[in-house]
């Protein structure tokens, strides 16, 4: 999980430089959007380090696979209407894959049932 939120981490200072490139108008809508996304993804994953409960670590485990998948949406949207390279999309879209991997990893170590000794 701590690898989740440093690559997520590492992801936000990769893009927030691009967020200059929106027009105005969208400053406010798309911008706020993936800012709002990417700081509720960082709070899931933060909350499924630190739960102590299996049931509230998968929770927000799905959570964040969730913004996620919207974090991808939006940034599919910004591409289309080229505030961003192509280039630059898949190059995010591959570090969201990799972060869905990473969590899924977790997920499954989250699911597993511990051994009695």
């Amino acid at each position: 999980s701590l690898k989740a939120y440093a690559q997520a981490t590492a992801l936000l200072d990769k893009v927030y430089p691009t967020f200059q490139n929106y027009p105005r108008v969208e400053h406010h809508q798309l911008c706020a959007t993936i800012k709002h996304l990417f700081a509720k993804l960082l709070e899931h994953i933060a909350l499924a380090k630190y739960a102590t409960s299996v049931s509230v670590r998968m929770a927000a485990c799905k959570k964040a696979a969730g913004v996620l998948q919207n974090l991808t949406t939006w940034y599919e949207l910004s591409s289309k209407r080229r505030y961003i390279k192509k280039e630059f999309f898949e190059e995010v879209d591959t570090d969201l894959t990799e972060l869905k991997k990473i969590l899924a990893g977790f997920m499954k170590t989250v699911e597993e049932p511990r051994r009695k000794p």
